[in-house]
């Protein structure tokens, strides 16, 4: 083998694994955008539950009618954010969750 040879070969070796590095790294930045864009939903959906049970208790208490229209607005935001959630979700056990989560809203 001549060096014209061995020097093609080392530079097609090098390509391909630049191109394969480069492929895992795209692969990587997209789960890691998926991860992210779902714990920001679980985020929010944690925030929602927790303003709907500090509503329900200032309505239940203090009979304010403030309190229940706000609770009535948290409420449709929970429903949206729940629809949101299936298309977040990485196993079959979440699906089934956030359907029967979605069935109680």
């Amino acid at each position: 083998m001549n060096i014209k040879t061995s020097i093609s070969i080392v530079t097609s070796v090098a390509i391909a694994i630049a191109i394969i590095i480069t492929v895992m790294i795209s692969w990587l930045n997209y789960k890691i955008s998926i991860a992210s864009k779902a714990d920001t939903l679980l985020d929010e959906i944690v925030i929602t539950v927790f303003e709907l049970t500090v509503l329900k208790s200032d309505y239940l208490q203090n009979n304010d009618s403030a309190a229940k229209e706000l609770w009535i607005r948290k409420q449709a935001q929970m429903s949206s954010l729940v629809k949101q959630a299936p298309l977040h979700c990485f196993s079959d056990t979440d699906i089934q969750t956030i359907k029967l989560i979605h069935t109680i809203i």
